[in-house]
């Protein structure tokens, strides 16, 4: 009889020593795996935490690119104002007239090139030639920069007179720009979405 009490109590002792070694090996896996998740989440507190220490350079920076947009915004919009549906060349020569009137350049010759169609708007070369003074040409110069018709210098010959009372003599090419009919309508479309 001591041999089954024994056994059993052999079987019983394997059992409980198993059970336990499972229950250890449980634990220390359980363990791991929650103090890996807690070292990610402890990192993850970190970076949150610097991200909000961080808040306020973030909310400047923000506040700078708004103001950035809004003035990028109002370039723009400045430009397409001075873009017109046209090119109009019979009011920008009153406009040469009055700022040449203005400057004391004795205007000589004026004469248009051909329309260009570019993809997104149209040109027209505008030859201007005349007399002047140094001082009348750097005025009727920034006088056509601040046009409210957008437009630059394309060509400036500029050669001195035939005589020093003359002055200079000067060839002027400005390119007009002006949209095209199909961008005018576009833009109206879009007005009324």
């Amino acid at each position: 009889m001591n041999d089954p009490i024994r056994l059993r109590r052999v079987v019983d002792v394997t059992g409980a020593v198993l059970a336990v070694g499972l229950a250890v090996g449980g634990i220390v896996s359980v363990r791991e795996w929650f103090g890996a998740g807690h070292a990610r989440h402890v990192a993850d507190h970190r970076w949150l935490s610097s991200v909000l220490a961080e808040k306020e350079a973030i909310n400047r920076e923000l506040e700078i690119a708004r103001r950035e947009l809004e003035a990028v915004e109002t370039r723009l919009q400045h430009a397409i104002e001075r873009v017109p549906d046209r090119a109009d060349e019979a009011a920008f020569l009153a406009e040469v007239v009055e700022l040449f009137d203005r400057t004391a350049v004795e205007l000589r010759d004026y004469r248009t090139g051909r329309p260009v169609t570019r993809e997104t708007h149209g040109e027209l070369d505008v030859t201007i030639s005349g007399t002047c003074r140094y001082e009348g040409l750097c005025r009727a110069l920034a006088g056509l920069k601040d046009s409210p018709r957008a437009g630059r210098v394309v060509r400036l010959d500029v050669e001195l007179g035939e005589q020093d009372e003359e002055g200079l003599e000067f060839e002027l090419t400005w390119r007009l720009y002006s949209r095209h009919e199909d961008l005018a309508v576009a833009e109206a479309n879009d007005e009324r979405r």
